[in-house]
């Protein structure tokens, strides 16, 4: 669980989210579904969501989203031997959610480590 939220929040700052540290959690560009919805919470639809909720694992309304701000980053020069942005269209044409997951938390991390370096 701690691993997840942990990309969670890793993929909450790629796509530049404000965090609100007073009430932990994230503001979102949208209007998200909740499914794990508890007694905080008014209504199913949310702008304010704490990282626990995130469903970026689980939701390809929650993923698609952060692939369309990879592919538009695509101008960023991506190393030769890389294949950062294969794996993520691999697990997008096998339909396979867990596989593009983890292509894009590869990306993001290599992203962040590559825009440190400069």
């Amino acid at each position: 669980m701690y691993k997840i939220r942990k990309e969670g929040k890793l993929i909450a700052e790629f796509m530049e989210w404000e965090y609100d540290e007073d009430n932990d959690w994230y503001s979102t560009p949208h209007r998200v579904c909740l499914d794990k919805v508890d007694y905080l919470y008014r209504s199913d639809y949310d702008n304010e969501v704490p990282a626990e909720l995130f469903e970026f694992i689980t939701s390809w309304d929650w993923l698609m989203p952060v692939i369309r701000r990879i592919i538009d980053e695509l101008n960023y020069e991506l190393p030769e031997d890389s294949n950062l942005i294969g794996d993520i269209m691999y697990g997008l044409v096998d339909i396979n959610m867990n596989e593009t997951y983890k292509a894009v938390i590869k990306f993001i991390k290599w992203y962040n480590n590559d825009n440190k370096r400069k």
